[in-house]
């Protein structure tokens, strides 16, 4: 397979915006890339909140520190950041560089992508500490510090109101003071990328959400996020008090390998970023923790050793920016051995795809490991793989004609022949979520049009890849588990209408993809878009059981099953967002 790495830059970015205007200055570009980028992000200050948990001294002064993330050309120094009071008092710091902006057309670096702050402070209690953040020329310098985890306990050592019982198992850490920034800020800081802030509310044991809210499904949405999410950290009510592997009880995550799949703490992280609340922040960091112990130098996951669909290195590279934990790039090293020693032969050798879902993974390991560090090595081959996928559209492994999309037969996506001879070509609609974020991401860390052109044109099969059905009373829209020479469902509209949340997400992308590069938007899909709403809120309602029969069975309220579910509909879930800011334009 030839690679063909000469790409096309957005022509409508201006260099200029590098880092070269002052704030507030920025010129005008096309479409949507103002909503993208918030290159004002700091023409105010921030607010800043410290956490510190029942294992901080109080009453005397201690060194904390602790990490902040940036939009892109919102910081172009380390020097330049100031931290304050609420007062507006500038305090003593010391600021250190994590992880700089990276280009991915050039490997170049373009300001701060986060940093970590030290200082000194005195907790009177353990009650929050609002301060500010904000660009300027700092004054009070600390001086040098260092082993950052010095400042950070262990979780047994946290009182029993803190979850010390959260991962037992082992040893883990976690910082004995956090710090956390707004919902607004975090969402612009384009992490997972884009996201918008979660707009339910959610008190643990009850919510307002409930089946009558499938006529304002983006209430029910964001509504659900929250609700799941707290059965994922076993945040559940008194009732609940058994564990077991099939989601409606407690989940035995320390034990079993399928809560992790679609990368569980990143999952977390998306919590933190849309809230901006300490819970999901702490959660997360010690997901990080559980992980990072479990991903030995082969770089699998050891609960699920030599599958390569749990090598992640998202959450741990936001665990660095979100949480300053830079040992993790470790594990960010760790999880590209399998792809490096050939265990996706296809980027290597030409060979027909395998999933969308195992080649985005690929494309993340690398790419999150070059966004951390730098190494040249993860930077030519996410280049690599993410035009392998270009070339395997323009020319399928078949000799074909091309559809738009990345051919690969029935039998090398399931292992089966589905309902045909094994040899028809199909795609996923739903793993394309996966496989269209990566190469988004790509997109944010670049510009390069031809990855938003990859992501939409999957528009024409995709407007063909849905049916209609009944599910709990209500008509759905849903696409194939598998679609193209065969129509495949694993297990009827009940399997399909779980992934009605992140075909939703897959569909936004194609959409937010063919406007910015300048396509006709397909009309077809964004009216399948507000199906898919309808049939993503039936779904989540299906699976929020707050009725007496659950409470005596001993069961979730927000069921999880399988676990994993909450992960996959809603860990890169930025729908919303691509609406809004499409429709915006």
């Amino acid at each position: 397979m030839a690679f063909n790495v000469s790409l096309t830059r957005n022509p409508n970015r201006s260099n200029a915006l590098l880092g070269k205007y002052p704030l507030g200055n920025a010129p005008a570009i096309n479409e949507m890339l103002p909503a993208l980028f918030d290159y004002d992000a700091l023409s105010t200050a921030q607010t800043l909140t410290l956490h510190p948990t029942g294992a901080a001294a109080t009453g005397s002064q201690i060194r904390i520190n602790f990490a902040i993330p940036f939009p892109r050309d919102a910081l172009d120094s380390v020097s330049n950041l100031v931290i304050t009071d609420n007062a507006d008092t500038e305090l003593t710091t010391h600021v250190e560089e994590i992880a700089p902006w990276r280009d991915l057309t050039d490997n170049s670096t373009n300001g701060v992508r986060a940093a970590r702050v030290w200082m000194n402070y005195t907790f009177a209690d353990t009650s929050t500490v609002t301060l500010k953040f904000k660009t300027g020329t700092r004054t009070l310098e600390l001086g040098a510090q260092s082993t950052y985890k010095n400042d950070w306990a262990t979780i047994a050592s946290q009182p029993a109101n803190e979850y010390n019982d959260e991962y037992t198992s082992a040893t883990f850490y976690e910082p004995k003071v956090y710090a956390t920034c707004t919902a607004d800020y975090l969402c612009s800081c384009n992490l997972i990328p884009r996201m918008t802030p979660l707009a339910g509310t959610f008190s643990d044991g009850a919510s307002t959400y409930s089946a009558t809210d499938i006529s304002t499904p983006e209430y029910g949405f964001d509504e659900a996020v929250l609700g799941f999410a707290h059965s994922v950290v076993n945040d559940v009510p008194a009732h609940v008090t058994t564990t077991s592997d099939t989601g409606q009880v407690k989940i035995d995550y320390e034990v079993d390998y399928e809560p992790w799949l679609y990368d569980r703490p990143a999952f977390l992280y998306m919590c933190y970023i849309r809230t901006g609340d300490i819970k999901w922040l702490r959660h997360a960091v010690r997901a990080s923790q559980f992980y990072a112990a479990h991903i030995p130098a082969s770089g699998y996951f050891d609960l699920r050793a030599d599958d390569i669909k749990y090598s992640y290195s998202l959450g741990p590279l936001l665990c660095a920016l979100l949480a300053g934990d830079t040992d993790q790039s470790t594990t960010m090293e760790r999880v590209t051995a399998p792809g490096r020693a050939g265990a996706f032969p296809y980027v290597h050798t030409g060979a027909q795809g395998w999933t969308e879902r195992n080649m985005a993974y690929l494309i993340e390991q690398e790419l999150c490991r070059w966004e951390y560090d730098g190494d040249t090595t993860a930077y030519n081959n996410v280049k690599t793989y993410l035009q392998s996928g270009i070339d395997q559209v323009a020319s399928p492994y078949d000799s074909s004609a091309p559809n738009g999309t990345i051919k690969h037969d029935i039998m090398a996506h399931e292992g089966g022949p589905g309902n045909g001879d094994g040899t028809e070509n199909i795609i996923s609609p739903w793993m394309c979520n996966l496989l269209f974020s990566s190469y988004f991401r790509a997109y944010v860390l670049s510009e390069t049009i031809d990855y938003l052109e990859f992501i939409a044109g999957y528009a024409s099969e995709f407007e063909s890849a849905f049916y209609t059905a009944t599910f709990n009373s209500e008509t759905v829209r849903v696409a194939w588990y598998l679609y193209g020479e065969q129509e495949f469902t694993d297990s009827g509209v009940t399997g399909d209408v779980q992934h009605a949340s992140d075909v939703l997400n897959a569909v936004q992308l194609i959409l937010w993809s063919q406007k910015q590069a300048g396509q006709t938007v397909s009309a077809t899909l964004a009216s399948y878009a507000e199906d898919l709403k309808h049939s993503a809120a039936t779904d989540q309602a299906y699976w929020y059981r707050n009725s007496q029969a659950t409470i005596d069975a001993g069961y979730t309220i927000w069921r999880c099953t399988p676990p994993r579910r909450p992960l996959w509909q809603h860990g890169k879930s930025a729908h919303k967002w691509l609406e809004t800011s499409r429709e915006a334009v």
